[in-house]
């Protein structure tokens, strides 16, 4: 049905599915979604990503430094997302696969705020703003202080 049905595994159209071990195996996300939840429900499924995907894209277009850490972070936001719905093509949705992709979804709609909220109150703070930036002499002098310690090594 064009709606879906909950009921898609006892239809005998796809009986024909059902392999040796007796179960019916379904490894495409989007058909999975496609049967439980028809068209309307692929469709809804479909549209949230892209309007994430193109949030996400917008928003990276409005930086004008590429090299800017938000620029960077949203080129790996869309980069995953990108990723991720690829992959769903091959996988269904077991174990954590389905919290993956809400969370990076959920990251990309974050970042689009963020920046978009930054841009707006022109308050947004720089990477490092009001830390020292670690430099030779000081990073030497670190390590002269405690012998036998490399410097910026945790526990060493």
């Amino acid at each position: 049905p064009i709606f879906g049905a909950s009921d898609y595994l006892y239809y005998p159209a796809v009986e024909g599915l059902r392999q040796g071990q007796g179960i019916i195996d379904l490894v495409i996300t989007y058909l999975i979604v496609a049967l439980y939840g028809g068209m309307p429900g692929l469709g809804l499924f479909s549209a949230f990503f892209i309007i994430i995907g193109l949030g996400i894209y917008s928003t990276m277009r409005r930086i004008a430094d590429k090299k800017d850490e938000r620029y960077l972070l949203g080129q790996a936001l869309l980069a995953s997302l990108i990723g991720i719905l690829f992959i769903i093509f091959t996988v269904s949705n077991i174990s954590i696969i389905p919290y993956v992709y809400w969370c990076v979804a959920g990251l990309g709609q974050a970042y689009w705020l963020m920046v978009l909220q930054s841009s707006q109150s022109g308050a947004f703070i720089p990477s490092g703003a009001g830390l020292p930036t670690p430099t030779p002499s000081t990073v030497d002098a670190q390590a002269r202080e405690v012998p036998g310690r490399m410097a910026g090594m945790p526990g060493s």
